[in-house]
């Protein structure tokens, strides 16, 4: 299922764990970190996507978060897709295209069926390019997969290199407070705190 509004679109939803969130005691709770969660790589993504230009354009960062916001506000199909799919800016021209699109009836492609455990082996040291052609599905199929299941892969020389990894902060977490590693990488200590539970890493108290 893919959801697609003026200005972004949410991918790789899952009705089943929408589903599954909505009967637990908490449900409440943890649908608001879902979306909260959502919203923040969200706005990661943004801020790779001009990681190396000089200038960087807020101005339309913050019109496309502000539209993410507004549509799951009026839309409670958009909040729940939120909280279980990953968010991906689609720019305007795009958008009325993707619309018309869909007013098409087609016949449904064959879907991959891909084993969690065996993209995570192979993805050790191999770009999301290489892993893509290997498994035989598109780049943009295969960098959903990974990010929503949490697998490393290598990236791209071209591309940008992330602040840190799962292995690197857990590597710190071992003697370094939540604080002394966001010295460490000068970032906010909350970004760190998000990215340890994200990834259920315990740091030092």
């Amino acid at each position: 299922m893919n959801t697609v509004e003026n200005g972004f679109k949410i991918v790789n939803v899952d009705n089943s764990q929408l589903d599954k969130l909505k009967k637990e005691p908490n449900a409440f709770d943890n649908g608001a970190e879902k979306v909260l969660e959502s919203l923040e790589l969200f706005i990661d993504d943004l801020e790779a996507r001009y990681y190396y230009d000089s200038k960087i354009p807020y101005e339309n960062m913050f019109n496309a978060l502000k539209c993410v916001v507004k549509s799951a506000q009026e839309s409670v199909n958009i909040r729940n897709a939120i909280m279980t799919g990953i968010i991906q800016e689609v720019p305007s021209e795009k958008v009325k295209i993707e619309r018309e699109e869909e007013k098409v009836v087609k016949q449904p492609k064959a879907r991959v069926k891909l084993d969690v455990e065996e993209v995570r082996e192979y993805a050790k040291g191999k770009t999301l390019a290489e892993i893509a052609a290997h498994f035989g599905v598109e780049k943009q199929y295969i960098k959903n997969f990974v990010n929503w299941h949490n697998i490393e892969y290598q990236f791209s020389k071209s591309g940008r290199k992330p602040l840190y990894s799962v292995e690197d902060i857990k590597k710190l977490a071992q003697s370094m407070t939540v604080s002394q590693i966001a010295k460490v990488y000068m970032v906010s200590d909350d970004r760190i705190s998000k990215f340890c539970k994200r990834n259920g890493i315990t740091c030092k108290k």
